[in-house]
């Protein structure tokens, strides 16, 4: 039947709809689907689809984090929410590469529990595998860039 958007704010506790989309029926090929998000919000949105079939069920998508537009004219994004061996990490719409970005992953109790630098290109997706040796249980994310830009994505691990 079509797609329930649903997003949920850094600082909120539950997931909105936002919009609908129509499906293309039962079909075996690949679709593409797309939706805009025209009130985009400048910090920390969650973004996941609720599948809707014909006879009523659904299923929902992972969750993806997206930043909202950095001062630098890119959008970070963090997937899957929740994560089990790896996190991703990407870069899209920036004018230049990027260098020295750092990544920080912290515990609810604020301790860094790994920190990682490196050069980003300006599409790119990093994916930061190291979650795996981690408890299950939530977590921050910290994205540098420039040594200025802190961006914050919660991270949960299955």
């Amino acid at each position: 039947k079509g797609f329930d958007v649903e997003r949920m704010l850094d600082n909120e506790t539950e997931f909105r709809k936002i919009g609908f989309v129509d499906g293309m029926g039962t079909s075996v090929g690949t679709n593409e689907y797309s939706f805009n998000d025209n009130n985009a919000y400048a910090g920390v949105s969650y973004y996941r689809l609720r599948q809707v079939d014909f006879d009523e069920t659904f299923e929902y998508t992972d969750t993806r984090a997206v930043t909202g537009l950095s001062t630098l004219g890119g959008q970070v994004s963090v997937y899957p929410v929740p994560a089990t061996s790896f996190v991703n990490v990407s870069f899209n719409g920036f004018s230049t590469d990027l260098s020295n970005v750092r990544f920080e992953l912290v515990d609810v109790l604020g301790r860094v529990l790994l920190t990682k630098t490196q050069d980003v290109n300006a599409y790119q997706t990093v994916q930061i595998t190291e979650i795996n040796k981690f408890v299950p249980g939530n977590y921050i994310l910290r994205v540098t860039v420039n040594k200025t830009e802190i961006m914050t994505f919660k991270v949960i691990k299955k």
